[in-house]
């Protein structure tokens, strides 16, 4: 199954779809947590307390519920979302940064209580607080913006229903058809049932694996 795992016109657009999307995803989850962040790494009392214990709750939920929602919210807003439209991206988009916001916002949080109170006195004294700041949140800001993009770029729970094509989307197709690559193929076609597993699970998952290798090497 190796073999099939050769880069195409296909897969790049695969690769680049899914980076894109939820890269995304990652950026607006991270530029979310900011205030939440500051709360949980400045705040004191009652109010930093409950922050730090309300935040890792959206994470305990499952995306599922976090698409259903938002799904609800552009429904009553009077928004019609055509499936696989750019307005469909954008929801699913949104979908992902309100789900894995919390993360970077604890993140970038704990890295600020930590930072060194003197070396913050001292960009205080010299009137650079803020610039001193971001420069010392930088490895955090990257750090938690990787880990909301990893988390981002396994999930299909969120693509899939309305057939959008990213790596985690072909990745479970892959799996439940035995097809690998998708090439000729739109995910739609296979969730919707038209195709029937056609291969043992061993058969399966090596081609699932060969789908997802190019997003692995990265």
């Amino acid at each position: 199954m190796l073999v099939e795992a050769h880069i195409s016109a296909f897969r790049l657009g695969l690769l680049g779809r899914t980076l894109a999307y939820n890269g995304a995803a990652a950026l607006i989850a991270s530029a979310l947590a900011i205030p939440a962040a500051f709360v949980v790494g400045r705040g004191r009392g009652i109010l930093a307390r409950g922050v730090s214990l309300a935040l890792p709750l959206s994470l305990l939920m499952p995306s599922m519920a976090f698409t259903y929602g938002w799904k609800q919210v552009f429904r009553l807003a009077g928004f019609t979302l055509f499936p696989q439209s750019a307005g469909d991206v954008s929801r699913c988009i949104w979908t992902l940064a309100a789900w894995l916001w919390p993360l970077p916002a604890l993140g970038v949080g704990v890295w600020l209580r930590w930072l060194d109170p003197q070396l913050q006195q001292q960009a205080l004294l010299d009137g650079a607080l803020r610039r001193v700041t971001w420069r010392a949140l930088r490895p955090a800001v990257l750090a938690c913006f990787a880990a909301a993009l990893v988390l981002a770029v396994q999930e299909f729970a969120v693509y899939e229903p309305t057939g959008i094509s990213v790596v985690a989307t072909e990745v479970r197709t892959v799996f439940d058809t035995g097809a690998v690559g998708s090439d000729w193929k739109a995910i739609a076609g296979a969730i919707s049932g038209e195709e029937a597993p056609t291969a043992d699970q061993a058969h399966r998952a090596a081609a699932a694996l060969a789908t997802a290798l190019p997003l692995l090497a990265i």
